[in-house]
């Protein structure tokens, strides 16, 4: 497969779209590094510990019905975990596009309003993985 520019990314987040207010996004899967390192190695060693996964993302603040406030501040709030959804293209979901997804996301703070004078207001996000299942990569949506 070819090198891509990032410019139609879908973003879902609870079930509803926020593509065309994100300008960046990463999602990362990761591991703590463990030291491993023992009396007798001449290398230090490292293992994975605890796994991590989390979506983060710059997103510009809409205070309109249905749009960027009115669904992140209420996720703020909540408990509950929830869905977000990235896939790379506007395509159909497959191999060649598929869909990274936190079914069991939590946003653990929520900046509202940031930026100077003249800026464009965004917020820098972050939905954090609270359950077992971590980053799915999915061929296909259930």
């Amino acid at each position: 497969m070819g090198k891509r520019v990032l410019r139609d990314v879908q973003i879902t987040v609870d079930g509803t779209d926020l593509s065309d207010h994100f300008s960046a996004i990463t999602v990362e899967d990761a591991a703590a590094e463990v030291d491993a390192t023992a009396f007798g190695n001449v290398y230090t060693q490292a293992m994975k510990g605890m796994r991590t996964a989390q979506i983060t993302g710059t997103v510009q603040q809409d205070f309109d019905t249905g749009s960027v406030h009115q669904t992140l501040a209420p996720l703020n709030d909540q408990e509950d975990p929830f869905e977000v959804v990235v896939i790379p293209t506007d395509a159909a979901v497959s191999a060649q596009n598929p869909a990274f997804r936190l079914s069991e996301s939590q946003l653990l703070g929520y900046t509202p309003l940031s930026g100077g004078v003249g800026d464009l207001s965004t917020t820098d996000i972050t939905f954090t993985n609270s359950g077992d299942l971590g980053l799915e990569i999915l061929n296909t949506l259930p």
